[in-house]
């Protein structure tokens, strides 16, 4: 003899409170050009809490910035989150879903940095939304603008 299944039915607000905050982060970097001193990038997030301005507790860091920090004071490994407020130059990050473009980010941030030199920066987007966090990060790489060779050895077939 089966026993048919027993359809439960929740009202929507007791739903959405079973199921919690839905909380997520992505970060892209957009048109990426080499021998560009921009960086664009585009965050894209769902359930941050908004602060008393409306404004979504989202936060653009990277480590170039912040490599000066004690990485414990930034971030608990123990925990897996990153430690608020941020002890690192950071930036809020208003709209979401909006590029980012980060006008002469390399040669700002870089003044005395040679075009030829390869240079990298991890770009990380943080949402938080009360003792829970997401988190995305982006590796740019900016392309050297000359390659020089030094020495070339022909090979026959």
């Amino acid at each position: 003899m089966s026993v048919p299944p027993i359809e439960v039915k929740l009202a929507p607000g007791l739903l959405t409170t079973l199921r919690g905050q839905k909380l997520w982060a992505s970060l892209i970097a957009g048109e990426v050009v080499s021998f560009n001193s921009s960086v664009t990038l585009i965050p894209t997030f769902n359930g941050a809490a908004l602060d008393g301005n409306g404004v979504p507790e989202a936060y653009l860091i990277n480590d170039v910035e912040s490599e000066s920090i004690n990485f414990s004071l930034l971030f608990n490994e123990t925990t897996g989150k990153y430690i608020f407020p941020l002890a690192c130059p950071n930036s809020a990050v208003t709209e979401n879903g909006g590029s980012i473009e980060l006008a002469g980010w390399w040669t700002t941030n870089f003044p005395s940095a040679e075009p030829e030199h390869l240079l990298t920066a991890v770009f990380t987007l943080i949402v938080k939304n009360g003792a829970d966090q997401a988190y995305s990060s982006v590796t740019v790489h900016r392309l050297p603008s000359s390659v020089v060779v030094n020495n070339v050895t022909e090979q026959s077939n």
